[in-house]
């Protein structure tokens, strides 16, 4: 039987795991500080920011709609009407998972880069 992952945590972690990565793989490819990381994996309750679950998104290199998914169980979402979601979601629809890729892209259309 097929058991939802609705919370941020189950989710991600369930992520990490089917695609074999090591945690330290994850923070590491996008620089993120590793108490953050232990902070996601061992407090149920904590509640990351947008930018922290866009920088894991790309670190475990989503799909669009996987993207969607991990952001929806920790009640955040993409519009459409916003320049930073837009060119985040332009990101992850071209497979473009290089942070400095994608924080020149935000750079250059004056949004606030990741991290």
């Amino acid at each position: 039987e097929h058991e939802e992952y609705s919370d941020f945590q189950s989710m991600l972690f369930k992520l990490i795991d089917d695609r074999n990565l090591k945690d330290s793989d994850v923070y590491n490819k996008v620089h993120m500080d590793r108490r953050l990381f232990s902070k996601i994996r061992s407090d149920k309750n904590y509640h990351p920011s947008k930018e922290t679950i866009i920088l894991l998104a790309i670190a475990l290199e989503l799909s669009e709609s996987e993207l969607d998914k991990l952001l929806d169980s920790a009640s955040y979402s993409l519009p459409k009407n916003n320049k930073y979601d837009l060119i985040i979601r332009f990101c992850f629809i071209n497979n473009i998972y290089d942070i400095n890729e994608v924080n020149n892209l935000l750079y250059e259309y004056n949004c606030k880069t990741l991290n």
